[in-house]
């Protein structure tokens, strides 16, 4: 079969500068399928990177890697493609290039398999050690003091590329700071700690800058310094600042002052800026990421400066600097200045680093929690363009995340949050956008598509029961507490059977919740579909936009199954992953999916909708019925039993009415809880997550 541009086109970026070109007239249709993976493998498996691999004719050699005799751009890993089928685009970029021949004596038949992944292989492979470490690399390094110089020293040797003088004691008379202070969970650093009680400052001060940095051209040039700070302890008089002076005689002072209304506070003074200061305040002791971007723009006479807290954008201040030229609005000495007078005291500033630009999108990112830690895997991932609520991403980050990699970071905010993750691609063949989304928590309650056995399917379904991921009983450990949840019924089926799981979760309710949806989810207490395969030519009717347009969280619908055989006649699950095989003969998907359980709704840190279903009223702690009122969240009526929580109780729901307010029988005092009373208008939660079961 000849390759038909209207079904399939693949494009290469192998023009010059890497501009994408249509190579469809290479491709080997009749010579090796086209394949493609997304999602996935199953409902206890994280997220994988989407795959895609085809052949191409190469009887010129300009397909195979680092020959740039043919080619504008030689093809490399890396590369990006882009792979059209029935209008649906799939970015990717080349991972693997198989160099393929059928007789190597007649050139005609040489070929090459090319293996791709999508962006998530591209987070899969960056790793954080740091993530300032790894944005001062992307902005560029000029000038580091990291304060890991040993214990008892009074100078702070500077670690970057020119070799700037070291921060140095001003005056022998004054107190000395205290280096090899207890590393920030983030960091393996030392710090630079003062903030005894003093009679003098302690300061360390840098020499004057010689070097003139050479930053960009254009508008004037941006540069950036980022300042770790922690503070323990502090009272109003004591203070840490860091003052960088410009060689104009104006300066920029970031301070940390004592509390003055419970929390420290972070101050940027700008001398000769308007407005005299910027000031945020933050909790002590949680670790606090000061970033301060400078920008010169010499053209129109302005300086701008930015503060970003933890990556928030704190405030902004600027000045007029007219007749000045840009090295006039560049540092011209460093130091840093620690007061303690009287109390407890205590100040650990981890590094002060200065580079060269600002990173991408001007983002100072801390690691307190996983929308700044996301932020920086947009940033560091180039082909990542982040489409994701900021509402999805409020649980707190533990500190080994820091060390894993950006897929591994989105995982571990999925798990939590029950969302999916895909690459999506527009435009056209040859000029594509592709973003990486986050689908949110919320569920259809009806099917996006619903497919019949005898009509739509090729074979039966996968159908299986089975006790691989089943466990009886689940350690839940979050960030400050840890919860074991039991399931008594279940250790008929596989024992004394447990496993531990991490949650970013905090509240120990949450918990608890997290820790009832992997018991349901893994209790496998019916017939479970797996995944069905449909052939979007050769089913009774064309299936192509439905299956084309079928996305990670879609609710799909198997109706027509032999109810005489499994006991039921239809079953609906949330699509998590595919398989596709496309041939000159056929063009096979093969969804999988994960059971529906449980059907509610999850906003902020509760489950279900948001305080939406209330007690009618009061019941005490021996009651099995009551009624609960339903103001656009509903609990399902059949997929029982599922487990809800009315204050310290966790009940087990086993029938629900239709009729608005919805009556509940339930068995009282489950999973460790004891029956209690409860008052009107007490809200239900949803123990088992399960309207998002993995």
């Amino acid at each position: 079969m000849t390759w038909d541009p209207s079904t399939h086109a693949i494009a290469l970026g192998c023009g010059p500068s890497g501009a994408f070109v249509d190579v469809s007239e290479y491709v080997l249709f009749n010579e090796g399928d086209v394949t493609h993976t997304w999602g996935q493998p199953s409902a206890f498996t994280a997220v994988r990177p989407g795959t895609l691999s085809f052949t191409l004719r190469n009887p010129d050699g300009r397909f195979t890697p680092g020959n740039a005799a043919v080619l504008d751009t030689p093809v490399v890993e890396g590369m990006p493609v882009v792979w059209q089928i029935q209008g649906r685009l799939v970015e990717m970029y080349v991972r693997s290039v198989r160099v393929l021949w059928g007789d190597v004596a007649r050139p005609e038949t040489a070929r090459v398999r090319i293996d791709c992944d999508d962006v998530l292989g591209t987070a899969a492979r960056t790793r954080f050690t740091n993530a300032e470490d790894q944005i001062e690399e992307t902005a560029g390094l000029l000038a580091r003091w990291r304060m890991d110089d040993a214990a008892g020293s009074q100078i702070a040797e500077e670690s970057g590329p020119f070799g700037l003088l070291p921060l140095a004691m001003l005056s022998a008379t004054f107190g000395s700071p205290r280096f090899g202070g207890d590393s920030l969970p983030w960091s393996s650093l030392t710090q630079l700690r003062g903030g005894d009680p003093l009679t003098d400052p302690s300061v360390l001060r840098s020499s004057p800058i010689t070097t003139t940095f050479d930053y960009p051209e254009g508008q004037g040039g941006a540069y950036s310094f980022w300042i770790t700070v922690n503070s323990y302890e502090a009272i109003s008089s004591d203070l840490m600042r860091v003052i960088i002076a410009l060689r104009d005689a104006h300066s920029i002072s970031i301070a940390v002052n004592g509390p003055t209304t419970g929390n420290p506070r972070v101050e940027v003074r700008l001398g000769g800026f308007a407005g005299p200061f910027v000031t945020a305040l933050f909790d002590a002791p949680a670790p606090t990421s000061v970033f301060v971007s400078v920008v010169n723009d010499i053209v129109g006479g302005n300086q701008r400066v930015r503060l970003y807290l933890n990556g928030v954008l704190a405030g902004t201040a600027s000045r007029a600097a007219l007749g000045t030229d840009r090295r006039s609005l560049t540092p011209q000495l460093i130091e840093v200045n620690v007061q303690g007078f009287g109390g407890t005291s205590d100040f650990l500033l981890s590094r002060l680093t200065h580079t060269l630009e600002l990173p991408h999108g001007e983002l100072a990112r801390g690691l307190s929690n996983i929308a700044g830690l996301l932020a920086v895997v947009d940033d560091l991932v180039p082909q990542m363009n982040m489409n994701a609520s900021t509402e999805l991403w409020g649980a707190s980050i533990s500190a080994d995340q820091a060390s894993t990699s950006a897929l591994g970071v989105l995982n571990d905010a999925l798990s939590v949050e029950q969302g999916y993750v895909y690459s999506s691609t527009s435009g056209t063949l040859t000029s594509p956008t592709t973003e990486l989304v986050v689908r949110e928590r919320t569920r259809p309650d009806t099917p996006d598509v619903t497919f019949v056995v005898t009509e739509d399917l090729l074979g039966a379904p996968v159908l299986a029961r089975d006790l691989n991921d089943t466990v009886s009983s689940v350690v839940v450990t979050g960030a400050t507490a840890a919860v074991t949840v039991t399931d008594s019924s279940l250790r008929p089926l596989v024992g004394d059977a447990s496993t531990s799981e991490s949650s970013l979760l905090q509240l120990e309710a949450d918990l608890r919740a997290w820790g009832q949806d992997r018991l349901r989810r893994g209790a496998n207490v019916a017939i479970d579909v797996l995944e069905f395969t449909v052939d979007a030519r050769g089913t009774n009717a064309d299936r192509w936009a439905d299956l084309l347009a079928m996305k990670p969280g879609d609710r799909v619908r198997i109706e027509g199954l032999p109810t005489e055989q499994l006991g039921l006649d239809s079953y609906e699950g949330w699509l998590i992953g595919c398989v596709e095989t496309h041939t000159p003969e056929r063009n096979l998907f093969r969804p999988r999916l994960a059971r529906t359980l449980a059907e509610a709704r999850f906003d902020t840190d509760r489950f279900i909708a948001a305080d939406e279903l209330t007690l009618v009223g009061a019941i005490n702690s021996s009651v099995t019925t009551f009624s609960v009122a339903t103001s656009g969240a509903r609990l399902s009526t059949t997929d029982v039993p599922f487990d809800i929580q009315v204050d310290d109780e966790v009940m087990t729901v086993t029938n629900c009415t239709t009729a608005t307010p919805q009556v509940l029988t339930v068995t009282r005092g489950v999973a460790g809880t004891a029956a209690a009373s409860h008052s009107a208008g007490a809200v239900l939660a949803s123990v088992a997550e399960s309207i998002f079961g993995f």
